[in-house]
């Protein structure tokens, strides 16, 4: 077969992203694939709290009852049987020339289709539509133009997502799903089809049995879920069939943004801002450094000034109710009459809005944090209240350096907290020089740190 130029360039990825076996025979039957022994894992990509890695179980915990070591057995049993089905999916594509050829190929027509420009069209039914899904939302967020297709909505109007220059990925696991049996007459004759399957040969799979512009990946399984489990409920298939996807859309990712600077890690970074992913990737941009969360002091207001320039310019803030037995006149206020005693809670609500993350200073040197503001239920209460202890003192508060790591001081906050030292709304004062350059507050920082591990 005629092999494109991206072939080599494919090569490379294919081996990059699944283990390449040394075997000398191509001939692969799943089903002797042997189980593996001791995996090897990084003890650092775990939790904290786990030390050591024992490379065999323990021979029994007196602790535990019969029904919880019965419980614990089918578990392992799960684990280990999956692990050995994707020792085999690994071990097929590395050593199986025509699912090699097939995954190259498959590739291939998924760049070659993007760069049309086309569009990934992902189609399957029940557990195999979610995992669909799933693919779905990797390839849209390594930058790969990618939609579901719901095959029964397609047949419904649905067919209108389809253009002419797009592939279509199928998952089935039997092969044999009606609603996807249904959907083929009706797509482009000349349109690419790849196909996820537990089938080895074209031949005995009706999807694309009549089709010649079509990719089979064979996900096989050692042996049936039922066998395996006394059940039928997708379990191991799915795990070998989303292994393969993942393997299919990180291979594309790499050719598709072959040579742009960075290539997909730094497509994923833009197209993730969000939760711990998104806080890893912007601390990392500046060595995760505590000054990379901080908001620096010189850009937070100090809210009397906000306060005074309101009243200045006509914008009256709400009072609150008067009661029915005082009167305006019962309250006599000087002209010098220290603002600060009348800041309240809805005052700095109101202006924290014009701040940066909502922090606030003080006329006296003091700073408000957001989340105490934030969770303070009386918002006619006074600021300076010494029992709503909204206002922190910064020479009281905890100081850290500006260029400490972040997951340095994740671990010294979580160790303080967990002493009652310290609680996620109070403010970490970021020093450098002598000189205070920010805040933030201690959950923040744990949270960030939390992300990076």
């Amino acid at each position: 077969m005629q092999r494109s130029s991206n072939t080599a360039v494919c090569t490379k990825l294919i081996q990059h992203t699944i283990s390449f076996s040394n075997s000398s025979s191509p001939v692969v039957t799943v089903k002797s694939c042997p189980r593996p022994t001791a995996a090897q894992f990084d003890i650092e990509t775990l939790s904290p709290s786990i030390t050591s890695f024992p490379i065999t179980p323990p021979s029994s915990d007196s602790d535990l009852t019969p029904k919880a070591e019965d419980i614990l057995a089918k578990a392992a049993h799960v684990l280990s049987t999956e692990a050995t089905a994707l020792s085999c999916l690994s071990r097929l594509y590395s050593t199986d020339p025509l699912c090699r050829e097939s995954f190259l190929r498959a590739v291939d027509a998924i760049v070659r289709t993007l760069q049309a420009p086309g569009k990934v069209v992902v189609s399957g039914v029940g557990k195999s539509g979610k995992i669909g899904a799933k693919f779905v939302a990797t390839m849209i967020s390594l930058g790969l133009k990618t939609v579901s297709l719901n095959p029964v909505e397609a047949l419904h109007g649905d067919l209108g997502i389809i253009d002419s220059n797009d592939i279509l990925i199928l998952i089935t696991f039997s092969g044999k799903t009606p609603e996807l049996l249904n959907l083929m007459p009706h797509l482009p004759v000349h349109m690419p089809v790849i196909v996820l399957t537990s089938h080895t040969t074209r031949h005995t799979l009706p999807l694309i049995s009549n089709r010649a512009n079509s990719i089979l990946l064979p996900t096989p399984i050692p042996e049936s879920e039922t066998t395996s489990f006394g059940i039928s409920a997708p379990t191991t298939s799915t795990t070998v069939t989303m292994a393969l996807l993942d393997a299919v859309a990180l291979t594309a990712a790499d050719l598709y943004h072959e040579g742009v600077k960075g290539g997909p890690k730094e497509v994923f970074k833009r197209n993730h801002p969000g939760g711990a992913i998104g806080v890893a990737n912007r601390v990392g941009a500046s060595v995760a450094r505590l000054r990379s969360l901080a908001v620096a002091w010189s850009e937070i207001p100090i809210v009397e000034d906000l306060l005074k320039s309101t009243t200045a310019a006509g914008i009256t803030l709400p009072s609150p109710a008067m009661s029915e037995t005082s009167s305006e006149s019962d309250i006599e206020l000087s002209d010098d009459y220290d603002m600060c005693i009348r800041l309240r809670v809805l005052d700095c609500l109101r202006l924290g809005v014009s701040s940066p993350k909502g922090w606030l200073r003080t006329a006296d040197g003091g700073v408000i944090p957001p989340k105490k503001l934030l969770s303070c239920m009386d918002i006619m209460a006074e600021v300076y209240s010494t029992d709503l202890g909204l206002v922190c003192d910064v020479n009281d508060a905890v100081k850290m350096g500006a260029d400490m790591g972040i997951k340095e001081a994740c671990l010294e906050l979580a160790s303080r907290r967990t002493r009652g030292e310290v609680a996620d709304d109070m403010a970490v004062v970021v020093v450098e020089n002598g000189n205070i350059w920010g805040v933030v507050e201690v959950g923040e920082v744990i949270r960030a740190g939390q992300g990076l591990a």
